[in-house]
Order: structure tokens, then C-alpha cells, then sequence
């Protein structure tokens, strides 16, 4: 997706795949092929915060701010638009 010039890569997921941290890697993985640092990073769970494992959420917290990569979770996706355009 582009977006006022800039590439975003936004991965959406649903149910327990939303808790890998794997995830916030692949979406790291596919970055770097296109351009890296110069791309947006989203990913995007339909889960709340509290249904997923706390050590396991800031585990996912943790690589996500180290990619820098949002992640945006269910009780935030009525304002995901807000995420997206900032």
C-alpha cells in the first residue's frame, strides 16, 4: 500500500495468529526486500490485549519496537485510520 508517497506494509491478522511473534518478523522480512527503514511497518490484530499471554505481548512489543514496527491491536482498530495516517 502506498500512502501519501510512502510504502506501508500492513498485516492483518486474525485470532491466534495475531500472538506470534513470528509475525512482527515477517513483516520485517518483507520490508527489507522493498525498501526497509523507508517503509512503514503495521501489523494488525482482531485480538485484545488482554487475550494474549502478557510475557508473550511484550515479547511481541519488544521486536516490534526494535523494527520499528506498530502494532495495532483490537481494542485500537475503531482508530486504526489515526495509526495510519501518522
Amino acid at each position: 500500500m502506498i500512502y501519501k508517497a510512502q510504502a506501508l506494509i500492513v498485516e492483518c491478522k486474525t485470532g491466534t495468529k495475531g500472538k506470534k511473534s513470528k509475525t512482527v518478523r515477517d513483516v520485517t522480512t518483507v520490508a527489507s526486500s522493498i525498501g526497509h527503514r523507508f517503509v512503514g511497518k503495521f501489523l494488525i490484530t482482531s485480538l485484545f490485549t488482554n487475550q494474549i499471554d502478557p510475557k508473550r505481548h511484550a515479547d511481541i512489543q519488544h521486536k516490534a519496537e526494535k523494527d520499528h514496527t506498530f502494532v495495532i491491536t483490537g481494542e485500537e482498530l475503531p482508530r486504526v485510520k489515526e495509526f495510519l495516517v501518522e
